[in-house]
């Protein structure tokens, strides 16, 4: 037996998601699709906008055989730690053979990657060269990535384009920690489909999760044409009788942490 597996947030489940765990039975001829998902929080500490075991419902019903829960503190966590930590429970589960991603740019990923898991000594000048100019440690590290992957063939102007993507970086991370653990599992990049991972217009293609959250809170029932038709419902239902209102809960969290 061989599955594939992926590192998610369902945030909501939306029909972008269904075309992944569809292209990655296919791209793999995976016997099983393994969904290790973020559970009440998520990423930016933020409430997920329906309950977990309604987005565990969703995936189950649109092509993933077994949901895991992140825990929280890596759910929670900063894009690296969130990679290390998801990528750690993923190389645990016996059979994982591949981890499917989805990024923006199936062409360059890799290569990104390696130039960051690698920190040739060139790479480590220039970092420490823009940081001494003033630049702040996000941007040094994009610099010194595009300078020395451009040796490498890829133009900086397209690295810079590579790295502006949560999407693309999430996955360099990934495959980053794969590289540390010395996995076997294969990294497997899909092309996301549609708009922009922060657009926030649904449009009439495939819309983000971004974009679906905002129409969840203004007008619940306008976002199902954005999901499965088995699952649409359920999850407008859920967030109509239950909206999570992120002004509420910054008050309750900073009144807690007051």
């Amino acid at each position: 037996m061989k599955y594939c597996a992926v590192i998610c947030e369902y945030n909501p489940f939306h029909s972008g998601h269904a075309y992944q765990l569809d292209r990655a039975v296919k791209e793999t001829a995976a016997d099983g699709v393994i969904a290790v998902m973020s559970g009440s929080f998520v990423q930016r500490a933020e409430p997920a906008v329906v309950d977990e075991f309604l987005r565990a419902e969703c995936a189950l019903r649109n092509g993933a055989d077994m949901v895991i829960e992140l825990p929280v503190a890596i759910a929670t966590a900063a894009g690296r730690d969130f990679a290390r930590g998801a990528v750690n429970i993923v190389a645990a589960l016996p059979d994982v053979k591949f981890l499917v991603m989805g990024c923006e740019d199936e062409t360059h990923i890799a290569t990104l990657a390696d130039v960051q898991f690698t920190e040739s000594e060139s790479f480590k000048a220039v970092l420490k060269s823009a940081l001494d100019a003033g630049a702040s440690y996000p941007s040094a590290y994009t610099t010194a990535t595009a300078v020395e992957a451009e040796k490498r063939g890829i133009d900086r102007n397209t690295s810079d384009i590579i790295l502006k993507k949560p999407n693309n970086l999430l996955c360099i991370e990934y495959i980053k920690a794969l590289k540390s653990l010395g996995s076997d599992i294969e990294p497997v990049l899909i092309k996301r489909r549609g708009s922009d991972y922060n657009d926030k217009e649904i449009g009439t293609g495939y819309a983000s999760a971004s974009a679906i959250r905002e129409v969840l809170l203004s007008n619940p029932y306008a976002a199902q044409a954005q999901m499965p038709s088995n699952i649409a419902e359920a999850v407008t239902r859920a967030a109509a009788a239950h909206p999570v209102r992120r002004d509420v809960y910054d008050a309750l969290v900073i009144d807690a942490i007051r």
